[in-house]
C-alpha cells in the first residue's frame, strides 16, 4: 500500500496557555495518519512554556523563541524545520475538526487528476466561543481564487503544498495581520490554482485577546497590505479590492472615533456600493 504524504501541522503560539492544549490535541488526533506537529512558542510569559514541556513527546516538536519575533517569523521558523510535503497552519487558540487534514488530502488527490497546479485547499470555518459553542459558520462560496481575491475569508484554513513556499516565498515578517492573504496572493501569482471544501473543518475561537481585536495593529497592517497590492498593475484598478481597502480602513478608524472614517466609507461606496452593503450585512449578522 502506497504511503500517504506527510503533513506538517504548524502551531505558532504567544500567551495562549489557556487554549494551547486543545489546539495540540486536535492536531495530534487527526484521522489522517502521517503527520508531524511543530509548535513555536514566541517567548510567552503566561505559563505556556511549562504546559508545552509537559506535553512534549515523539509526535510533537517544540521550538522556543528566545525573543518575541511575531507570528509570521514563528511560522517561517517552523516551515524551515518541517519535513512534510504539505503545510497546515493552526493558530494556538483554534481547533481542527478530526477529519480536516484527511479531507483536504483527499481533495488534493481528486483535483490533481485534472490539474497538477493545485497549490492549496481551503475549507469553511466555524466560529466558536470559549466553551466551543458554535456562534456561526462561514462556508466557501465556490469561487476558488476569485472568491479569495474579492474578500472571501479563508484565514488559516488551507492545506498548502510545501513547494509553494519555495516558489512564492515565506510569510511576510513585516505583516502582523493579513500575512495569510498576502501569502495566498503570491502563491496564485506563481501560477497555482486553489481548491476548496464546502465544510467547516476549522474552528476559529472568538475571545477578547484575539490578535484580530487589536485595532491599532489592524489599522497599520491594512495600509501595509493593500498598498502593497494596489500598486501592482493587475490589481490597481480592481474596484472590489479597492472598495475592500476603504471599507476595512473606514471601520477600523471608526473604532478610534476618527472623523476620517466617513471619508473612507464614502470612497468605498463610490468604488463599489455592493461591497459596502455586503460588509455591513455581515457585521449585522454576527
Amino acid at each position: 500500500m502506497e504511503k500517504k504524504p506527510k503533513v506538517s501541522i504548524i502551531i505558532p503560539s504567544y500567551n495562549n496557555g489557556k487554549y494551547i492544549g486543545s489546539a495540540i490535541s486536535s492536531a495530534l488526533n487527526q484521522t489522517y495518519p502521517n503527520i508531524e506537529v511543530i509548535i513555536v512558542d514566541d517567548n510567552s510569559n503566561d505559563g505556556t512554556k511549562e504546559i508545552l514541556n509537559e506535553l512534549i513527546n515523539s509526535n510533537l516538536i517544540c521550538i522556543f523563541n528566545k525573543n518575541n519575533v511575531g507570528a509570521s517569523a514563528s511560522k517561517n521558523i517552523a516551515i524551515r524545520r518541517s519535513s512534510g510535503e504539505y503545510i497546515a497552519i493552526l493558530d494556538s487558540d483554534d481547533v481542527y475538526s478530526k477529519q480536516k487534514i484527511e479531507a483536504q488530502i483527499n481533495c488534493f488527490e481528486k483535483l490533481e487528476l485534472t490539474n497538477s497546479k493545485i497549490g492549496l485547499i481551503y475549507c469553511g470555518i466555524k466560529h466558536i466561543d470559549d466553551n466551543c459553542n458554535v456562534l456561526r459558520k462561514i462556508l466557501p462560496k465556490g469561487k476558488g481564487w476569485s472568491g479569495v481575491i474579492h474578500g472571501e475569508f479563508i484565514g488559516a484554513t488551507p492545506l498548502i503544498k510545501k513547494e509553494c513556499f519555495e516558489k512564492a516565498g515565506m510569510f511576510d515578517e513585516n505583516l502582523r495581520y493579513f500575512e495569510d492573504r498576502d501569502l495566498y496572493y503570491r502563491i496564485h501569482k506563481c501560477g497555482y490554482s486553489f481548491g476548496y471544501i464546502e465544510k467547516p473543518l476549522y474552528l476559529y475561537r472568538n475571545h477578547s485577546t484575539n490578535i484580530s481585536k487589536n485595532s491599532e495593529l489592524y489599522l497599520k497592517n491594512i495600509d501595509l497590505f493593500y498598498r502593497k497590492y494596489l500598486s501592482l498593475p493587475e490589481y490597481k484598478y480592481d474596484k472590489k479590492i479597492r472598495s475592500q481597502y476603504y471599507i476595512q480602513k473606514g471601520f477600523a478608524l471608526l473604532k478610534h472615533k476618527s472623523p476620517s472614517a466617513i471619508y473612507y466609507l464614502i470612497l468605498s461606496l463610490i468604488w463599489n456600493p455592493l461591497i459596502l452593503f455586503e460588509y455591513i450585512l455581515k457585521r449585522l449578522s454576527k
